[in-house]
């Protein structure tokens, strides 16, 4: 799900902090410009061209450098399909944050057309255009592929795969993190540091976002009302429900059906 996406660019500099708690991953590709990006105790200085990847629930502050103001930067903020864990699967240079120069001759032109493809099915009218900008991205996580080869093949742990593909397919039973670990075979403390290091949010989290997912499209595709789709996703409470939802989607259930319905 994409949640927000855009073009940044600025003849004076930059700056930006991003503070804990954000639930949703960032993918961004800087054309001009060089930043010095802080996580924790770790500092950086990239310089364009190059592309950025950062997890959930990372903080960091990054600032353009007093030579290079000029910037120009594409980014999406997004949650993943459960597919593309292997996507996302980057040499980390910072905790939590990854980055990728990009040096390969005709790379920037190829990717630069498929973010441009991405804004312009957010901005069409079309009554799919949602899924049609995450098949656009979906493509810009596999054309990144080719340019960090380092990665290609690795194989994500089966008990993890499984884990993902039985929350995918329960997510609307009362799972906790012991349910999970037994069903895989492992012990629930090693399952979450493995889950968290494939797909980037503890497994609880990613229940939760295969629940928001499968709520949009209930919201989307029947006259249920709202208590009824929470119980059919697996929140026992409504309330509870229509918190969380706001939280990851930044509307209520009710105003993301009404919204979306009018838009289409």
């Amino acid at each position: 799900m994409i949640i927000a996406a855009g073009i940044s660019e600025s003849r004076n500099g930059f700056q930006f902090t991003r503070k804990g708690g954000f639930p949703h991953w960032t993918l961004s590709y800087q054309i001009k410009g060089e930043n010095r990006k802080t996580v924790g105790e770790h500092t950086v200085i990239r310089r364009a061209p190059y592309l950025a990847l950062t997890r959930p629930n990372t903080t960091y502050h990054t600032i353009t450098t007093p030579k290079h103001l000029r910037y120009l930067e594409y980014w999406v903020l997004f949650t993943p399909r459960p597919e593309w864990t292997r996507l996302l699967d980057w040499p980390e240079e910072q905790p939590g944050a990854f980055h990728l120069p990009l040096n390969t001759p005709g790379a920037g032109g190829m990717l630069r057309r498929a973010f441009d493809e991405l804004l312009a099915f957010r901005r069409d009218m079309h009554p799919e255009k949602e899924g049609l900008a995450e098949n656009a991205l979906e493509r810009i996580l596999l054309l990144i592929q080719q340019y960090h080869s380092s990665r290609k093949g690795r194989i994500i742990d089966d008990r993890v795969q499984r884990a993902m593909g039985f929350l995918s397919e329960k997510f609307s039973n009362n799972i906790s993190l012991n349910d999970l670990a037994a069903h895989v075979h492992i012990s629930p403390s090693r399952l979450a540091h493995l889950f968290t290091e494939s797909a980037g949010m503890a497994p609880l989290h990613y229940l939760e976002t295969q629940r928001i997912e499968a709520a949009k499209s209930l919201l989307l595709s029947t006259n249920d009302l709202i208590y009824t789709v929470a119980d059919k996703v697996g929140f026992e409470n409504p309330y509870h429900f229509s918190t969380r939802f706001r939280h990851i989607v930044g509307m209520s259930p009710r105003n993301f059906r009404e919204q979306t319905i009018r838009r289409q």
